[in-house]
């Protein structure tokens, strides 16, 4: 039904943004992630859950499709993370098969640095030991129950364990047969997710859906997908709570769940999301964004430069998602 109607809706409202102009709405948020990180990078002198894994995922979808990232760029980023303590992403290994209790903060490194290596097109021997020391990292974590506990903090990038368990399975779960750890803990991981209410949470839904395209469930792709769309806002882009405005950060994510669930890039929830993002991005490249309260002062950041490159990164992520054939 969905489907029909999608095509329906193409027909009797065609929205489709122009190839060049999604070309340079790429282009000008590679330079930012480029430039921002190395920024980041030489004044820190770490990489940071919302750099460096970032950084990883979203300029190697951006070299796959041949858009303004500088050659050896990810492979040099990718090689310090690998190498230098400093950058403090890569966990260590587990000692032997006992359960561990890393930090949240390692917890959350972990998670996305899972996906900024997932993402890397060479499979070298080195890239491999990464892949598979995080796997190791993620069995010796997971609770009994098969949850992961993540840091508690602001969201999105820090969230509650629901959505923190979701961030590491839907990570893991198209490389399922790729580690013999992996089938287990995926399993265990599952059997949890299942029985957990659906929530409120923006992020949450987004990523149940993946999670659900990811392993067929049909019923419940359909009915997340309903959702989301039911989400989307009058100028075309989703956000993160009903107090907040839209954002790349949630627009980028709802892109990206939608196009994983099947819905064709050219329907017209999908053409007015990258409408919203071709259109909010700022001149530098990001796209703004606002913070959220944390969820024990209800503080906001005076630091808007985390948020901001996290959720520009969810923009591009997004943008390529609605584009891909």
């Amino acid at each position: 039904m969905i489907r029909s109607l999608c095509g329906l809706l193409c027909v009797l409202a065609p929205l489709t943004v122009a190839a060049d102009e999604v070309r340079d709405t790429l282009a000008k948020a590679s330079r930012f992630l480029q430039e921002d990180m190395q920024t980041w990078r030489s004044e820190r002198n770490c990489a940071a859950c919302h750099h460096g894994p970032f950084a990883l995922w979203t300029l190697s979808e951006l070299t796959r499709r041949q858009i303004a990232v500088e050659p050896g760029y990810v492979a040099n980023l990718a090689e310090w993370i690998r190498t230098d303590d400093a950058a403090g992403l890569l966990p260590k290994p587990p000692a032997g098969d006992a359960k561990e209790n890393p930090s949240a903060s390692a917890m959350s490194r972990a998670a996305y640095l899972a996906y900024g290596v997932n993402a890397l097109a060479e499979r070298t021997s080195e890239v491999q030991a990464m892949r598979q020391r995080l796997v190791q990292f993620f069995r010796a974590a997971q609770s009994e129950d098969g949850s992961w506990v993540g840091p508690l903090g602001r969201p999105p990038v820090l969230n509650p364990t629901i959505e923190f368990t979701l961030l590491v399975a839907v990570a893991w779960l198209p490389h399922r047969d790729e580690f013999p750890e992996l089938p287990a803990m995926l399993d265990q991981a599952a059997a949890w997710i299942d029985a957990q209410p659906v929530g409120a949470s923006h992020q949450e839904l987004a990523l149940r859906l993946m999670w659900a395209a990811g392993r067929k469930e049909a019923a419940a792709t359909e009915s997340l997908t309903k959702r989301l769309f039911s989400l989307q806002q009058p100028d075309g882009g989703w956000r993160q709570a009903a107090d907040m405005a839209s954002d790349a950060f949630a627009t980028g994510q709802s892109l990206v769940a939608l196009r994983k669930a099947g819905v064709p890039a050219n329907d017209p929830a999908i053409q007015r999301g990258v409408q919203f993002l071709r259109t909010t991005q700022a001149e530098n490249g990001s796209w703004p964004m606002a913070s959220r309260p944390h969820p024990e002062n209800r503080r906001t950041a005076d630091d808007l430069t985390p948020i901001t490159y996290a959720g520009t990164a969810w923009g591009v992520l997004g943008v390529v998602a609605a584009t891909a054939r």
